[in-house]
């Protein structure tokens, strides 16, 4: 709407902003886009200063220790062995206890990055529901035969141990030739028990 001078209003608001921004820029404040008030000039400084204080409250709240479970429950089944071995091959044991009980097994201690918050990320719980050594005396015949057909074809593949798992802890990667005896040792299990 033009007024009696000839301007609109719009462009006296735009004037006037303009104006205002450059008062601002003259006590070295610059206008903030979010809000109409001035806000002092964020020297680089003091915005590193900030992020560096951010990362490492971050870093330090992921380090605390405020994980889920840093122990291993107790173990609830009656007749579940903590000292028996799930295979008489000492080989076959030897692989299963470096490569496959820190996730697989209440036995082992809990690896070293159960105490870094957020540990379930490492998928040992997650990993105990689908398969405890643990608990392996308690499981029947064909629960046994169904996981030893599934041991087989997660070492044969590689999907076991975890990449991420397997870059924590360079270690228990198998080699291949422990690789083959876990997969010739659960397909002859296999094999057996179909009898």
């Amino acid at each position: 709407m033009e007024s009696k001078t000839g301007r609109s209003s719009a462009g006296r608001a735009i004037r006037k902003a303009v104006r205002f921004a450059a008062s601002c820029r003259k006590e070295s404040f610059s206008m903030c886009r979010f809000t109409s008030a001035c806000m002092p000039v964020m020297t680089r400084a003091a915005r590193f200063g900030i992020s560096l204080f951010a990362l490492g409250l971050f870093a330090a709240i992921g380090i605390s220790g405020c994980s889920s479970s840093n122990t291993n429950p107790p173990m609830m089944v009656a007749g579940a062995s903590a000292s028996g071995p799930v295979s008489s091959d000492s080989q076959v044991q030897r692989v299963l206890d470096n490569s496959c009980y820190d996730c697989h097994s209440e036995q082992a201690a809990p690896p070293w990055n159960a105490r870094l918050a957020p540990s379930y990320l490492f998928g040992a719980g997650d990993a105990r529901k689908a398969l405890d050594f643990s608990q392996w005396n308690s499981y029947d015949a064909q629960r046994k035969r169904e996981e030893m057909k599934a041991i087989a074809k997660a070492v044969e593949d590689g999907s076991m141990p975890p990449g991420d798992y397997e870059f924590l802890h360079p270690a228990a990667e198998p080699n291949a030739q422990e690789r083959q005896i876990v997969v010739q040792w659960a397909s002859h299990v296999t094999a057996v028990a179909a009898h």
